[in-house]
């Protein structure tokens, strides 16, 4: 005898409601962000990614072309969110590095994201999202140059190692104390060299 049970839907299994283009479109970036970040971008194909959703790859496909659009369309989500987070931080008078350095300890998705491939795509697109960050940075930020510059490398190294540092959890008040001795430390000296 077959055992039906595990081949029929139960009278009270419903099926998953349809989702609007914007929510399905998020739903794939969603997915394909928490397998980028497991496996590794280049570890990651469509029929993975389909696999994964329990979707078809043609859904997929109507939403992206690529892996490769889907890393850009994340990138670009991630860039908007961190330059809104960051923006009251950098403007006005002194930046408030502490505040600073805890959002970017706080961005593990992105930063994970960040450093989840090594192909030259990914590198490529990596680049391009430090670029952004770095021109905007030194648009927004007051201090005069070439300070300035020192610490947006000083920010963007921190947000490109965090991740692989396994950095998890607030850092202590101590921790910061001493960070931000340290950057007042290395503006001292960059200000003391410059002629």
């Amino acid at each position: 005898m077959i055992d039906t049970t595990t081949t029929s839907r139960s009278p009270t299994a419903r099926l998953p409601r349809r989702l609007s283009a914007e929510n399905r479109r998020e739903q794939i970036m969603q997915a394909a962000a928490r397998l980028f970040t497991e496996r590794g971008f280049e570890g990651v194909s469509m029929a993975d990614l389909s696999s994964h959703l329990q979707t078809s790859r043609a859904t997929i496909y109507t939403y992206f072309p690529s892996t490769e659009a889907i890393l850009d369309a994340l990138f670009q989500e991630r860039l908007c969110a961190l330059q809104a987070q960051l923006s009251p931080h950098v403007r006005g008078g002194q930046p408030a590095y502490r505040e600073i350095m805890a959002l970017m300890q706080s961005e593990q998705d992105t930063v994970r994201l960040l450093n989840s491939g090594g192909g030259p795509q990914f590198c490529e697109q990596r680049q391009r999202f430090v670029n952004v960050i770095r021109s905007w940075l030194l648009a927004e930020a007051p201090a005069p140059l070439p300070e300035r510059e020192w610490l947006l490398d000083l920010v963007i190294q921190f947000l490109l190692t965090a991740a692989n540092q396994q950095v998890t959890g607030p850092a202590q008040p101590t921790q910061w104390l001493v960070l931000e001795q340290f950057i007042d430390g290395g503006i001292e000296a960059v200000r003391k060299s410059a002629p």
